[in-house]
Parts: structure tokens; C-alpha cells; sequence
């Protein structure tokens, strides 16, 4: 749940938080694994900020070698590339405040630490980690290589090896934070975006950054070596929209209809996945 911004000042406010995990929309109450309200920050200071919530959980799971995933979605201008990266430029500000990062930096100083932390713990086993990452967009039913643009309208593919993978995208091993803000920069200063009437920097394309960590241990009692791999996957979604309601026309209104309809799709994955673990 996010402030109102300045066009909704005046208006009813409707969404009210009820408790840790639930909320009331115009009297009806729906419960959620957990609910941040406008009082939440970014911060990783209480249990009830974004970062205790979601990042940090993150990256237990991507250590101990479960693929994880975040998705930022939501109509267009409620948030979600704010909450993904932080303010406008916020990647370029060092001196920024801790308050206001978002979350993709702080997931990436966990993950740096954790593995620092890791790596003393057992160096007994050898144990050593390495990092790629990769940024895509999808852009009207496209794949662009947001780390190297003149790669476009990619391919996926799938391998019994690798899974599901895209073919020719650019991944870049990282081994500090200042590795991760600079492959950021680059991937969100090629990423579209365009004015809405809701939204003036309205992202116009889903994107996603990932991680694979990758590490390998060797045993103490028989000097066998072992490997793990995991991936985290950092999603910020294009914003559903109503046409009445943008104004969208023309190019808008093409993004628009590309939008929405990847955007029920991937409802509907969702909602599979979830009938089927309570079935299953």
C-alpha cells in the first residue's frame, strides 16, 4: 500500500490495513502472507519493511541453492520501478539515503555480505562462489538485450541441462555491489518508457535482471568436489493500464494492448501453480 501521490491527495482513501497480513478494501477484508502499508520503507530496519519481507528471505533461499523470484506488479504509476530501484537517478547518488534505496541494491549488498560471511565460515572446504548477471526486456512481445541493445527480438530456448534460457544475452560476472549498480545503470538507461496521464516516466516494457550464483565446495573426508547453482530473478513489470484512464493512443495504445494481455497470461500461470500445489 503506497502514499497517495499528488494527484490523489484529495481524494477518500479506501485500503485500509487491518493487521500483519490482511487489509480492508471498502469493508471487504482480504489476507495476504503479509501487508506493507504506507508507514513501510524501504529500509531493512524493522520486521515490517520491504526489505525484512521480501529481499532478505531472497537471498537465504538463493544461498541455499532454491531459484527465487520478486515480481513488481500493479496498474501503471503505483510504484513498482520505485520499489525495484529506488527514486529516479537513485543508482547514480551516493549519498543517497539508506532510507530510500530500493530494493535491487539492497538484495545485491545482502547477497555480497552473506557470501563474504559464507566463504570465512567454511573456508576449511574451499569454498568459493561466482556471480552473473543479465538484463532483458520485453517490449511488445520482444526480447532486447538491455545490456547490449543492438541484440534484439532474442529467442528462448530450453536444454535439459539449463532449462528455459535466452539465446545470445549478454551475462557479466560481478563480484562487488559496484559491479551490480554499473550493469543497473547501463540496463535501466536503455529500458522504454513513456508519459501516460497517470504516469509521466511510465515504464512501457517488463524487465528482468538475474543473478546466477554459482558456487563449489570440496569435502573435508574425502576431497570430493560439489557444486550448487541458483538464480535470482528481480522482475518489474510494465503496469497494467484502462485506456480510459491513460489517454493511450496510437504507439501507447499498442504498448498498452501488449501489456495487458501478457500481463492476464501470466495471471493465469499464476493462478495454475497455485491451484496445483494445494491439489497436489
Amino acid at each position: 500500500m503506497r502514499p497517495p501521490n499528488k494527484d490523489e491527495e484529495e481524494g477518500e482513501v479506501i485500503a485500509q490495513k487491518m493487521s500483519g497480513d490482511s487489509l480492508s478494501i471498502l469493508g471487504q477484508t482480504f489476507t495476504f502472507d503479509s501487508v506493507a502499508d504506507a508507514e513501510s520503507t524501504q529500509a531493512s530496519s524493522n520486521e515490517l519493511d520491504i526489505f525484512q519481507l521480501v529481499g532478505s528471505p531472497l537471498v537465504e533461499n538463493c544461498l541455499s541453492g532454491f531459484n527465487s523470484s520478486v515480481f513488481a506488479y500493479g496498474q501503471t504509476g503505483s510504484g513498482k520501478t520505485y520499489t525495484m530501484w529506488g527514486p529516479a537517478n537513485a543508482l547514480l547518488d551516493e549519498n543517497l539515503s539508506n532510507n530510500k534505496q530500493g530494493l535491487t541494491p539492497r538484495v545485491f549488498e545482502r547477497l555480497f555480505a552473506r557470501i563474504n560471511e559464507e566463504q570465512i565460515k567454511h573456508a576449511d572446504k574451499q569454498l568459493k562462489y561466482q556471480c552473473r548477471c543479465s538484463f532483458l526486456e520485453i517490449y511488445n512481445e520482444q526480447i532486447t538485450d538491455l545490456l547490449d541493445p543492438s541484440q534484439k527480438n532474442l529467442q528462448i530456448r530450453e536444454d535439459v541441462k539449463s532449462g528455459v534460457y535466452v539465446e545470445n544475452l549478454t551475462e557479466e560476472c560481478v563480484c562487488t555491489m559496484k559491479d551490480v549498480t554499473q550493469l543497473l545503470i547501463k540496463g535501466l538507461s536503455n529500458r522504454r518508457t513513456g508519459a501516460t496521464s497517470i504516469n509521466a516516466e511510465s515504464s512501457r516494457s517488463h524487465s528482468v535482471f538475474t543473478c546466477v550464483v554459482e558456487s563449489r565446495c570440496k569435502s573435508t573426508s574425502d576431497g570430493i568436489s560439489s557444486f550448487k547453482t541458483s538464480r535470482i530473478n528481480l522482475v518489474d513489470l510494465a503496469g497494467s493500464e484502462r485506456q480510459k484512464l491513460t489517454g493511450a493512443a496510437g504507439d501507447r495504445l499498442k504498448e498498452a494492448g501488449n501489456i495487458n494481455r501478457s500481463l492476464s497470461q501470466l495471471g493465469y500461470e499464476f493462478s495454475f501453480f497455485v491451484k496445483n500445489s494445494y491439489s497436489g
